[in-house]
């Protein structure tokens, strides 16, 4: 689900990930942001340009890219922390370097016969058999325990990604298809013991 960026996440996703969509519009962006202007009217078209070409690349960023890219967010206060693996948030000063570790989820599946799994990346720390992922930060008030976890490999678009899916037990029916339906999330999801 892709809803438009706001001005700080644009700003997240340039410092970032600027470089996933940097290839083919360098120079275009170049030209943008060093052109010389002369009088007040070309210097506010000029930034003008340059916030719409911006605008318009974080949302390629967020369509095209949304796989690769994770969106910090303090589990305290919602801001966004910078960098993407950050674990102290910038403006209200809470650490969550004590959390085990957090996981991405892109995708999902059920498979018969075993479980619903949640499949994405491993952002940081370790993740074991027996600890739980809370889905708050998701929007789901309730926590899932792993189950198992298997190493993921498929095509997506012109290459092979490798992801981890992880079998969660403990969610409703309704619960796991809330999870699919707004897949990819951008935010990581935290694991505990």
């Amino acid at each position: 689900m892709f809803t438009p960026p706001d001005k700080t996440l644009i700003r997240y996703l340039l410092d970032n990930y600027i470089q996933l969509v940097l290839v083919e519009n360098k120079q275009e962006y170049k030209r943008l942001r060093d052109s010389p202007s002369d009088d007040m009217n070309s210097n506010r078209q000029k930034r003008y340009d340059l916030e719409l070409f911006e605008k318009n690349m974080a949302e390629k960023i967020l369509q095209e890219y949304a796989y690769d890219v994770i969106v910090n967010k303090c589990p305290n206060c919602q801001q966004l922390a910078r960098p993407p693996f950050a674990r102290q948030c910038p403006h209200c000063f809470h650490s969550w370097h004590g959390n085990s570790a957090s996981f991405k989820i892109n995708h999902t599946m059920k498979l018969t016969g075993r479980g619903f799994y949640i499949i994405g990346k491993h952002v940081s720390g370790a993740i074991k058999a027996g600890m739980k992922i809370a889905f708050d930060q998701i929007g789901i008030a309730k926590t899932g325990a792993i189950m198992s976890f298997e190493f993921v490999r498929g095509p997506r678009g012109l290459k092979n990604i490798e992801e981890i899916g992880l079998e969660i037990e403990g969610l409703t029916e309704q619960e796991e298809k809330e999870i699919s339906l707004n897949c990819p999330y951008l935010i990581p999801v935290p694991v505990v013991k």
